[in-house]
Order: C-alpha cells, then structure tokens, then sequence
C-alpha cells in the first residue's frame, strides 16, 4: 500500500466521535449531506452511501428545530461520525449538542458574537464535544469587512486568530479551525500563515468548489498543495452535486488518500502518515508506488 510521509499539520490532537483529528492522526476525509436532514430516510441513506465510499465522518444542516429532533435518531444509526452544521442561532448549536452530535460546527461570524459563542462553548466543554470554528470569506465579522476587500488573507487570518485567542480565554482547547474561500490562492496563503500560528488541528476546503470537473481540479490543486506542504487534518471536497458520495470519492481519488475507511472500502489505495513536526525540517512528501492498486479492497 503506498505511503506518504508528511510533517505533522498540528501538535494538538482531537476526537470526533472516536475519530483521531490531528496531532499525527492521518488525514480526515469528510462530506456533507444534500438532504433535508428532518427527512430521516433520506438522510440515513446518504450517509450509508458516504460511509461505503470511505468518509470518516459527516456534517448534516441543522438550521431548524426538526432537524435536532431527526439528528437525535442520526448519531445513533450512523456508521460515522456526525458533526452537526449551525448557523446564525446558537441555540440550535446547545441542542445539537444535547441531541448527541458527535462535534458541532460553528461560524463565529454569524452565530451572535462573544457572548452567544461562550454560551455553545461551555455547554460543549460540558458534554465534551468538540467544535469546529469555521471561517468563510464573504461571513467575516463587521469589523473585518473593509480589510476583506483590500487584504482578503489577512482579514480571514485575523478572524480565525480572534476567534482561537477566544477559545483560549474561555479555556477552551477541544477545537479544530477551518478557513475557507472560494478562491484558490487565498485558500492557500491563509492556511499557510494561520498554520505558523496555531498549533490546532485544521479543516481544509474550497468554498463552493463547483461542478465536478472544475471543482474537482480547484480543490486538488489548492488542498492537494497544502497537504504536501504538511497543512490540513481534514478536508472535505465541496462539489455541486446532490450525491455527496461523489466528494468523497474526489477526496481520495485526488486529494488525500489517508481515509481508513476508504482504504478499506477499496477507495483509497493510500496512507497518509505524519513524521515530524515542520519545526524539525524533517517533513517532506515520499511516494512509494503500489504493488497492487486494489490491495486495499474489501
């Protein structure tokens, strides 16, 4: 089975569900479903399909009261991990929780502000969930807004900044960052200066990516190049398609081939595996070909 040998993308480690993030634990793969997660038939096949196709966890919206009730029956039938998706009301995020989400994702930018985030993060520190603080470009704070125009990688650099330097003033360490824009170069150079910065695990993508052809090409290059550089703990692949199975199968056809799961699911014919933190200079990419491409089948 081929081996790539990277350096460490964060000290910090965390667990989804049982699923290792960071700290040296191979690259996540993740996706999203496309259904109206109230409709739990719906939802649960999906989410079997993107198991068998190798994710090792999964996101599911959660922008209304019937979705929690569906979520509750979700994290126990699911055969990965559900992280739940909260925007602009907190209190869904407090009874996602409640509700037994494996992690929940929340956007600073939209969720209330300080006081409202203090409020998901002790409930989560409660229940020992961890978060997910996810920055997109277009959903930065007010203050941030004009800088966004002038000096977009700086604006979503020091928004993600803010928010972990919040974190750490509420005690709060159970969390992994992700940073996010639909352009390429952006996505890139934020990701690089935010990884000199923090120590914590982060969630690589392309915002809105595109079809599957073009968004295919847009997050192998812009994720394919911060993996090599030994950025990125987990990534999901976001394609412009109702069947989300298709992001994974694009995540380890051409992006990060490390999802155990995948492997398994002959989906996967790689191991992605962290030597030693960049600081060392020993991080580097190694290809060691395959005797047999489909040695991973099941």
């Amino acid at each position: 089975m081929p081996s790539y040998t990277v350096g460490m993308a964060s000290r910090r480690q965390i667990s989804v569900g049982g699923v290792p993030i960071g700290g040296g634990a191979p690259v996540a793969v993740q996706t999203m479903t496309k259904t109206e997660t109230a409709n739990l038939q719906a939802t649960m096949d999906q989410i079997r399909r993107v198991a068998d196709a190798g994710a090792d966890v999964v996101r599911v919206a959660v922008p209304r009261d019937k979705d929690v009730e569906a979520l509750r029956t979700i994290v126990v039938e699911s055969p990965i991990p559900v992280i739940a998706d909260i925007h602009f009301n907190h209190t869904l995020a407090l009874k996602a929780i409640d509700a037994g989400a494996h992690c929940v994702r929340i956007n600073p930018g939209n969720i209330g502000g300080p006081e409202k985030t203090a409020e998901v993060v002790a409930k989560a520190k409660a229940a020992g969930v961890p978060l997910r603080v996810g920055v997109n470009s277009g959903s930065l704070p007010g203050h941030l807004r004009e800088l966004e125009f002038s000096n977009p990688v700086e604006a979503l650099v020091s928004a993600a900044s803010e928010w972990v330097e919040l974190m750490h003033q509420l005690d709060f360490y159970d969390f992994k960052v992700s940073m996010k824009s639909t352009s390429v170069p952006n996505t890139i150079a934020s990701n690089r200066l935010l990884a000199e910065k923090i120590d914590h695990p982060l969630h690589l993508g392309v915002t809105e990516a595109g079809t599957k052809w073009s968004g295919s090409l847009k997050s192998a290059v812009g994720l394919g190049t911060l993996l090599a550089d030994g950025i990125g703990d987990t990534i999901r692949i976001s394609l412009s398609t109702f069947h989300a199975e298709e992001e994974v199968k694009v995540a380890c056809g051409s992006a990060a081939p490390s999802s155990s799961r995948a492997r398994r699911a002959g989906a996967c014919n790689s191991t992605w595996t962290r030597s030693s933190p960049r600081s060392s200079g020993a991080w580097r990419l190694m290809r060691i070909r395959s005797r047999s491409r489909s040695s991973g089948a099941r």
